[in-house]
This record gives C-alpha cells, structure tokens and sequence, in this order.
C-alpha cells in the first residue's frame, strides 16, 4: 500500500483529477453521440486524463482519479446518485481493460489493444 500511495502518486491523482473535473463542468466540451445512441448519451472528454492517468502511473491512480472526479461532479447533479453511478460503471468498463492489458504489454501495441477491447466492452456495455 505504501507503493501505491508515494508522494509522487498522490500528487497525480490530484492533478488529473482536477484536470479531469474540469472537463467535466465546462458545458461545451461534451458531445452527444449522433443517430447510434440516446439522447441522453453523450462523449465525454474528462476521461481523456483518466487514460493517460492510468497508462502513466497504473490502474491504482487511473481508478482513483475517476472516483474522485465522480465524487466532485455528485453535488453538481439532480440524478441522486443514479446517473453518476451509471457513468462510473460506464467508464470503468473503458479504462480498466485498457490498465490491465497495458500493464501486461507495455509498449505502443498494447495500448492499442488495450484501447479497442476497452471500447468493444464500452460498446456492449451500453
């Protein structure tokens, strides 16, 4: 646990958390997805820090950078927790296949792969 929690690792989670809230509050950088999806669905851009958090630095500050962003934006919504957890489980089942296999590849290749089994789950997912 010691490992995970380094003064280096705690300052990124802080970091792209920020970051990631960010993007997350300003109303134009979110996109709704045109003629494939609901109305309700949208891109977000706040998970950009979230991968590049969790490729940089591992899963442990990837996960924790988005539940600490999904714990700022809770106050800011009227959905009691409905709608948050739904996005949580949503971007979990992007980013954490794309950690894991990264972690087991380390290389340009891997993120790759990691990246289009994340967005396959994402996919089948929603």
């Amino acid at each position: 646990m010691k490992k995970y929690l380094s003064v280096k690792n705690i300052c990124a989670i802080a970091i792209f958390t920020s970051l990631a809230a960010i993007l997350y509050c300003v109303p134009g950088l979110q996109f709704n997805l045109p003629f494939i999806a609901p109305s309700f669905m949208s891109i977000h851009l706040d998970e950009i820090p979230i991968l590049i958090s969790g490729l940089t630095y591992g899963p442990f500050v990837g996960v924790s950078v988005l539940l600490l962003k999904t714990l700022i934006k809770l106050p800011m919504t009227s959905s009691m927790f409905a709608g948050e957890l739904g996005d949580l489980m949503y971007s979990l089942a992007l980013v954490l296949p794309v950690f894991i296999i990264y972690n087991k590849r380390h290389n340009f290749k891997g993120a790759i792969i990691g990246l289009s089994i994340g967005l396959v789950i994402n996919l089948f997912f929603s």
